[in-house]
């Protein structure tokens, strides 16, 4: 069930479904939330655009491909709304709540081990993971098995890590957004994301003409977050 189509349950319907329940509504609600100690947050909703080599090349579609791994799309209309905490972002490893996205069990835009793939990104490899939908991770976390949109889709089992985004704040009103994969040995490798055509996905390698030359052309680009 997509998350927009989730919205419209009532409690009852989601508890049997093993959906988490609405948050409570309150009578104001502001841009500044309180976190969990108090302090409030700077939580703000958008889109994710893509750029090769400064050259707008579409944004994070809120469909995903037939495998249940992100793509793209040229349409604004069809991108892939978004929450992210601007105070938390720039310190690194922070999570991407989706809002429209193509399932509500998993709420967090993160990486997904490709099925083809080692569980590490290093340089001289082919190592790739795909973005998609999944469940929360810790940060600074390995992959670890968990619950995402390819496994749901294709029933094979593989690691997530949600934690993964840093923002940077560009100084007219976007933001870019980094990915850093963790190794299973805990080691952060240099994470670059890519586009794969012929599989019509997003993904992250630590070596991009590895990558090229063990599977194909792929495309390097980079990621700004915009509020709406």
């Amino acid at each position: 069930m997509s998350q927009l189509d989730a919205r419209s349950l009532t409690n009852a319907k989601r508890l049997a479904m093993g959906l988490p329940l609405k948050p409570p509504m309150r009578r104001a609600q502001v841009a500044a939330r309180a976190g969990p100690t108090g302090v409030p947050t700077n939580t703000k909703d958008g889109c994710i655009q893509l750029l090769n080599d400064g050259t707008f090349a579409g944004y994070v579609s809120k469909d995903f491909n037939a495998y249940g791994e992100a793509t793209i799309t040229q349409d604004i209309n069809d991108c892939l709304q978004v929450r992210i905490d601007l105070d938390v972002c720039p310190s690194g490893q922070s999570d991407i709540q989706t809002l429209n996205g193509p399932s509500a069990t998993y709420p967090f835009f993160g990486a997904i081990s490709g099925y083809s793939s080692s569980q590490n990104l290093n340089s001289g490899q082919s190592g790739y993971t795909y973005l998609g939908g999944t469940l929360q991770t810790a940060a600074n976390s390995s992959p670890a098995l968990g619950g995402n949109t390819f496994t749901s889709t294709t029933h094979y089992a593989e690691e997530i890590e949600s934690a993964i985004w840093t923002c940077h704040d560009e100084g007219n009103g976007d933001f870019h957004l980094s990915p850093q994969w963790v190794n299973l040995d805990s080691t952060h490798p240099a994470t670059y994301l890519g586009y794969f055509a012929p599989a019509d996905a997003l993904f992250l390698s630590g070596d991009m003409s590895k990558f090229i030359t063990n599977y194909g052309q792929a495309t390097l680009l980079d990621l700004e977050f915009f509020p709406l």
